[in-house]
């Protein structure tokens, strides 16, 4: 309803096509990581992915907005304690903070400076992250449900300043703590992501030995759950948006809610898959290259 011109209604549907599928298939490629990291074998990563995309595709089909809602909240509380958790064993592992800093200041200079042992992170690129990528990054399909469902202009509110700080804690304690401790841990041993795995599964049951499988084990549900909780959101505006500014407006106007519900449920079940088979195509094309997993 709130279009007045036909031409930037179908742009906005088209660029969500165009965002969401390869974002999920950053998240499905996340599921067959953790999958070849935790059961090496010939098909690990694609029976991860597999699973990954069928469990999603099913909870959103059945439950709809309110699974999405529901299953974030719980994933996203999963997903927070694991990243701290995880930035404490690499802290602790290492000998704690005094410690941890000493031998992080001993890498070579490449791993602490831009643009990275990489290269990937220039300037430009940066400044492009910072000030396009944040406020772009506000204004996704996945928020857009947000916003048109918060209850009242102060739940906005409240929600965005709570999201900006477990965020950056996250990165900051989280993110930042495993990627340097990994470093430090295993140099030259594992795939970038795959690093948080390898840290939590390894050295979790050494810090805490009676109760360290099940934690380790659980974090690494907490990491398939943060992939089905970004994917599932993606997914679930996508359906949304094609269903409600395309089929209801262009191509049947007058279709009865339960069709519109059904052509919804078909659009996730169809991009779910493409996702999935861009995600198999390229993990096969990169084993029969010979080269290494690239990065999600």
């Amino acid at each position: 309803d709130y279009y007045a011109s036909h031409a930037m209604r179908v742009l906005v549907a088209i660029a969500c096509i165009l965002y969401v599928i390869p974002y999920v298939v950053m998240q499905i490629k996340a599921g067959g990581l953790v999958s070849q990291t935790l059961v090496p074998g010939e098909y690990s990563f694609e029976i991860g992915a597999i699973l990954l995309a069928l469990i999603t595709t099913v909870y959103i089909m059945v439950g709809g907005m309110r699974s999405v809602a529901w299953t974030d909240v719980i994933q996203g509380l999963m997903l927070v304690g694991g990243m701290f958790l995880g930035g404490y064993v690499a802290v602790k592992t290492l000998g704690g903070l005094g410690e941890f800093s000493r031998k992080i200041m001993e890498l070579d200079p490449k791993f602490l400076t831009a643009p990275g042992a990489a290269g990937g992170f220039p300037v430009t690129k940066l400044l492009t992250v910072c000030l396009l990528a944040s406020i772009a990054s506000m204004i996704t399909p996945a928020q857009w449900m947000r916003y048109l469902s918060a209850r009242n202009a102060a739940t906005l509110r409240r929600a965005a300043l709570v999201f900006a700080v477990i965020l950056a804690a996250c990165f900051l304690f989280g993110t930042m703590l495993v990627g340097m401790g990994g470093l430090l841990l295993y140099p030259g041993e594992a795939e970038a992501d795959q690093i948080l795995v390898k840290v939590i599964y390894e050295q979790v049951p050494k810090l805490f030995p009676y109760v360290g499988v099940a934690l380790a084990s659980t974090i690494v549900v907490a990491i398939m759950a943060a992939s089905m909780s970004t994917a599932d959101s993606n997914l679930h505006a996508l359906s949304a948006v094609l269903t409600r500014d395309v089929y209801d407006r262009y191509i049947r106007p007058k279709a009865s809610q339960r069709e519109r519900l059904w052509v919804g449920r078909l659009i996730i079940l169809l991009a779910t898959l493409a996702a999935l088979g861009l995600v198999i195509v390229a993990q096969r094309a990169g084993q029969s290259a010979g080269s290494p997993v690239q990065r999600a």
